[in-house]
Order: C-alpha cells, then sequence, then structure tokens
C-alpha cells in the first residue's frame, strides 16, 4: 500500500512563507498554469514548537533530523534546498520553557525536500486519468467529479522510494515499509493517507456551471472535460454565433 504524506496541520504548529523569498519562472503552459521555484535558503517563519514536518507554500521543509533519517538510509526519489527557519515573533503560542533542547528556530537547521520521484498522471480507481490539461498535465479542478481514492500507472512509477504524481507534484507518496519506519522514528507533525482513501471532490452545482457558461467564465478544457463526463450536456452551451 502506497500513502501521501501530509503533514498534522494543527492550530498552533503551523509554518509560513517570508516576504524576503524571491522565485523564477520555470515552465508556463498556454493553460496559464505556471511552475515557480524559490530561489534558495528558502525563508519561511515556524509558529509554535518546531516539528520536523512541515507544508509550507506547497514546499515540504524538514527538520535536521528527519534529513538525516533519509539520508542514511539511501533512499531514492528526492533532493534537498536549504532553508532558514526563524521564529514567528509576534506568536503568542511560542513558549521558550516547553522547548527541550537549548536552542530557538533561527539556530535551526530546515531543509526543502523536493520530491523528484514520479509516477505519472492522477488516476481514479479504475486507473483512468483525471481531467487534466492534455499539454502540461495540469489537474483540473470544478470538473464536476468526485474521486474517492486514487491510483497510478505501475508503468509510469519510476520506483523511487518516495515520489509524486506529475500534476501533483508537491505531495510525497510513500512505501507502506518507509511509512511504518518514519512513524517508528517518532517524527512530528506528520500524517500518512492511503491513496485508496483519499477523496478529491471537485463537484460544483450544476446552476454555477451554467452560470459560468452562460458568462463565457468557464475554461475551453473544462468544459471539454465536463462534455466528456456527462457533467453537462451540449445544448447548455450557449451558441456565441
Amino acid at each position: 500500500m502506497y500513502y501521501f504524506m501530509y503533514e498534522m496541520d494543527m492550530p498552533g504548529q503551523r509554518a509560513y512563507t517570508h516576504g524576503d523569498n524571491s522565485w523564477i519562472l520555470i515552465k508556463q503552459c498556454e493553460c496559464k498554469s505556471r511552475r515557480i521555484e524559490n530561489v534558495e535558503p528558502i525563508h519561511f517563519y515556524i509558529d509554535g514548537q518546531p516539528c520536523d514536518y512541515y507544508f509550507v507554500n506547497n514546499m515540504v521543509m524538514v527538520s535536521e533530523r528527519f534529513y538525516s533519517f533519509l539520508k542514511e538510509r539511501n533512499l531514492t526519489g528526492f533532493k534537498f534546498r536549504n532553508a532558514d527557519a526563524q521564529r514567528w515573533h509576534e506568536s503568542p503560542r511560542w513558549n521558550e520553557s516547553r522547548f527541550k533542547i537549548e536552542k530557538k528556530p533561527e539556530d535551526l537547521k530546515y531543509y526543502e525536500m523536493v520530491v523528484t520521484g514520479r509516477c505519472g498522471l492522477l488516476r481514479n480507481m479504475s486507473g483512468i486519468a483525471m481531467p487534466h490539461c492534455k499539454k502540461c498535465g495540469r489537474r483540473l479542478s470544478h470538473t464536476g467529479l468526485c474521486h474517492n481514492g486514487v491510483s497510478f500507472d505501475p508503468e509510469a512509477y519510476d520506483g523511487s522510494d518516495i515520489f509524486a504524481f506529475d500534476n501533483l507534484w508537491n505531495i510525497p507518496i510513500v512505501t507502506e515499509e518507509l511509512r511504518d519506519a518514519i512513524i517508528a522514528q517518532g517524527f512530528t507533525n506528520i500524517r500518512f493517507v492511503p491513496l485508496n482513501e483519499k477523496v478529491f471532490d471537485d463537484t460544483v452545482p450544476i446552476h454555477l456551471i451554467q452560470q459560468w457558461l452562460n458568462e463565457g467564465r468557464a475554461e475551453k478544457i473544462l468544459i471539454e472535460a465536463w462534455l466528456e463526463n456527462g457533467i453537462i450536456t451540449p445544448d447548455m452551451i450557449p451558441d456565441k454565433t
């Protein structure tokens, strides 16, 4: 079994991006989706007690302890970039007395973990690719569909220990064996969701879809997905001629 590796997202144990970060454009599609990359070191704030694992604006930040664990096991499917963690000074939840190690967040070493392992496009439990841009692969939202569980094409999986979907590249996936090893180490702020239990609910009220169509606000690729999946019928599309 395979698992998404998420953060717990608990109040008082969060992280936020820093205003000093700069970025570069990696690629942009004609569907208007774009991929950017922050210039390292990536600056971010820690709110509350420091944890081993954070999602920060679609980036995965890991503590040095977690970093060392992955490196020592000679795992594959990721690379690291330097990050700079600072204390969220205005947080009333910061409590020095609860922090057992005599260091402050700004003295701790964090890394961005960039997932490089891949398993192709997001697919439903029947193995059918979920609606996406045919050129860049961007997963479409507001498709009117609800997917209870996701899967990947075994032939598209590169065999990495940590990997991600081509069009959900920021959420790491791990094997059951690696999940158990991570849990045994007691790393903080991590939760695991089996791929076959993850719900992608992109349902939209039909009256709202009709409104988008009438106002010309729906993307062409989204209209095609609605038609392909029977969410709308051709007669619902206004005649612009």
